[in-house]
C-alpha cells in the first residue's frame, strides 16, 4: 500500500470535515480550496453523457471527483429537474441509450448536487434569458463563487462564470492534498491528524514492513503516529534527515526494509506536498476570488449542504469554521431573527432548523 492508496482524493473531504469540527484547527481547513459553484443545465447534460459513454463503471469525471473530494460544493436550483427532463429524449437519441438508462444516470449525477429553492420574494433578476433566472437567484442567495456554465447570458446579468473548468488541475490538487493535508497544511505547521490519516500510516507500515509484522497493534499505531508527526514539520524534517543519515545503517541492520520504507513514505509525502502547493497556485490564478457572504447566505448554504436539521448553535459553529465573523453583541439572536424573517427555514423540532426545500426533497424521495 502506498500513501496515494491510503489517502485517495475522497479523503480530502474527510480531513476537511475533521478540521472544521475542531475550533482550534478550523483555520487549517480554510487553507483547502473549496468552491461553491452553481451548476448550469448544459454542464449537467455533459456529466450525464459522460456516465453513459464510460467504459469503466467506476470512472468519474473531473467535476465528479472534485465534488467527492469536497473541493467543489455543487449547488443547483430545483428548476434543474424540469430542464433536464426536457432533454432526456435528446440525450437518449444521441447516445443510443434508453430513456430509463438516461434517467438512472441523471439520478446518479443528481446525488452529488445540493438542490435549492430560491426565495420567490427575492428581487426579480434582470432576465436576459428567463430560464437563467433560477440559477442567478441561487447564486445570489447562497453567495456562490460562480456559475459553471457555457452560457454567456450570465455575464450580462452580472454573474461571474467558469466556462473552462480547470478539471485536471482540481483533480491533481485533490489527489496531492489528500496525502499532504492529512499530515500537514501548506503553512507547514504540525496538525493533530485525524484517525483516517493515522490509520493510513498504520496500514502502510503494517502492509510493507515485514520486520515489524509481529509487533502488537498498539505498537504499530504509535510507530505510525511517530512517523507522521516526524515528517510533518519542516524543521523536524531537516533534523530527521540529518539524524536518519547517521543512523540509517544501524536501523537497516536491525530491521531490514524499515529504513527504505520510511524513506519512501517521506519522499511520497514531500512530493505530494509540493504538488499541492503548485497546483493551488495555478488554480488561484484562474478561479474567481472568494466572495464576502452575509450571515443569511452562510446559513442557507450550510443548511442546503446538511443532511439533517441543525441547531442555531451548530449553524454558527459551521459559519465560524468557514471564517465568518460578526460584531453583533448577541449574534445568536440576530441570526435566529434573520432565519425567521426569511421564511425559507422550518423549525422541524424544537431548536432544529432546515430549509423548506429540504423537506420537499424528503417527501418526494
Amino acid at each position: 500500500m502506498t500513501l496515494e492508496e491510503a489517502f485517495p482524493s475522497d479523503s480530502l473531504a474527510i480531513f476537511a470535515t475533521f478540521l472544521r469540527g475542531i475550533p482550534a484547527l478550523a483555520v487549517f481547513a480554510r487553507e483547502i480550496i473549496q468552491l461553491r459553484l452553481v451548476i448550469d443545465a448544459n454542464i449537467v447534460q455533459q456529466e450525464i453523457r459522460f456516465l453513459l459513454s464510460r467504459r469503466n463503471p467506476e470512472a468519474r469525471s473531473f467535476l465528479q471527483e472534485a465534488i467527492d473530494a469536497g473541493i467543489v460544493v455543487a449547488l443547483v436550483p430545483e428548476f434543474l429537474d424540469v430542464e433536464i427532463d426536457k432533454y432526456i429524449g435528446k440525450i437518449s437519441g444521441d447516445t443510443g441509450k434508453s430513456p430509463d438508462e438516461v434517467r438512472e444516470q441523471w439520478r446518479q449525477v443528481r446525488l452529488r448536487f445540493h438542490p435549492y429553492r430560491p426565495n420567490q420574494e427575492s428581487e426579480p433578476a434582470v432576465a436576459i434569458d428567463p430560464k437563467d433566472v433560477p440559477y442567478k437567484l441561487t447564486f445570489d442567495e447562497l453567495g456562490a463563487d460562480a456559475v459553471l456554465t457555457r452560457d454567456r447570458h450570465f455575464l450580462k446579468m452580472g454573474v461571474p462564470i467558469i466556462s473552462e473548468f480547470p478539471g485536471k488541475a482540481l483533480r491533481d490538487y485533490a489527489r496531492s492534498s489528500s496525502v499532504s493535508v492529512g499530515i500537514t497544511v501548506s503553512s507547514g505547521l504540525v496538525l493533530t491528524i485525524s484517525f483516517v490519516g493515522l490509520r493510513g500510516a498504520y496500514a502502510l507500515i503494517e502492509k510493507t514492513l515485514n520486520a515489524i509484522g509481529n509487533l502488537p497493534g498498539w505498537a504499530k499505531l504509535v510507530l505510525a503516529a511517530g512517523v507522521v508527526v516526524a515528517i510533518a514539520h519542516p524543521q523536524s524534517r531537516a533534523k530527521l534527515a540529518d539524524f536518519w543519515t547517521r543512523i540509517r545503517d544501524g536501523v537497516s541492520s536491525m530491521t531490514p526494509g524499515f529504513a527504505a520504507a520510511v524513506e519512501t513514505m517521506a519522499a511520497t509525502f514531500l512530493k505530494a506536498h509540493q504538488e499541492a502547493i503548485s497546483t493551488r497556485a495555478e488554480l488561484e490564478s484562474v478561479l474567481p476570488k472568494p466572495r464576502r457572504r452575509s450571515a443569511l447566505q452562510y446559513a442557507r448554504v450550510i443548511c442546503v449542504a446538511s443532511v439533517e436539521p441543525l441547531s442555531i448553535e451548530e449553524i454558527i459553529s459551521r459559519m465560524n469554521a468557514d471564517g465568518y465573523t460578526s460584531e453583533a453583541k448577541n449574534f445568536r439572536c440576530y441570526l435566529r431573527g434573520q432565519i425567521r424573517q426569511s421564511r425559507q427555514f422550518v423549525e422541524v423540532s424544537r431548536g432544529q432548523w432546515t430549509l423548506r426545500s429540504a423537506i420537499s426533497e424528503q417527501v418526494d424521495a
